[in-house]
């Protein structure tokens, strides 16, 4: 790796080459450009000084008994002269540099993709509390019957849990003549694209369900 700096350079992720003590051999220049430190400040440090979740000891124990060609992916935090830890992905491989083993790892910022995970997790969570804000049954199936999203009145009036229930097939929770209603009924809204309601008794319940299509 040492023997083609420039083809390296073309390479937009921070690369960096180390030795099987963690020490720094070669950084591209992309390194250089974003986090702060002259090529001089690197060389020769232990990896561990700038990715803060490395730690040289995890790094020999890992390494030391890899074969070449061994790769890995890990989240980490890179540490920035400017702005300090920042979240990355590093992939990293074990290669021989004639009788020298090195391992070249190719560090990318995910600070953007750790963002957009949050915030798809935080309206997920805003999502199941408009779902468990009624107190009648909501849910969502796909055509075969197995439920995408639903409350926790649902699971509670079929007996079970909701993470037991998301991910399983409506029909085996209710009985087989009721679940064959419902089958017709949901195959004709889809049909059709019309919304539909109807009434079904158990014991001495009357149910009123409303079915929407939903599509895209």
């Amino acid at each position: 790796m040492r023997q083609f700096p420039d083809l390296v350079n073309y390479i937009v992720d921070m690369v960096f080459v180390s030795d099987m003590e963690a020490s720094i051999v070669y950084v591209n220049d992309a390194v250089t450009n974003n986090n702060g430190f002259s090529r001089e400040e690197l060389l020769g440090k232990s990896l561990s000084t700038i990715e803060t979740k490395i730690t040289e000891a995890s790094f020999r124990e890992f390494w030391s008994k890899a074969a070449v060609g061994t790769s890995r992916t890990i989240n980490g935090q890179h540490y920035y002269r400017d702005c300090g830890s920042v979240p990355v992905e590093i992939h990293s491989v074990l290669i021989e540099d004639g009788c020298e083993r090195l391992v070249v790892s190719t560090v990318r910022d995910i600070t953007q993709r750790k963002r957009d995970e949050k915030l798809l997790e935080e309206k997920n969570l805003q999502l199941q509390a408009l779902v468990n804000a009624p107190i009648e049954s909501l849910f969502q199936i796909d055509p075969s019957g197995k439920v995408i999203t639903a409350n926790q009145t649902l699971s509670k009036r079929l007996g079970t849990d909701l993470e037991t229930l998301i991910g399983k097939n409506l029909y085996d929770f209710i009985p087989q003549e009721l679940a064959e209603v419902r089958k017709i009924h949901i195959e004709e809204v889809l049909k059709t694209g019309n919304q539909k309601t109807m009434e079904d008794r158990r014991d001495e319940i009357v149910l009123k369900t409303t079915i929407y299509p939903v599509f895209g």
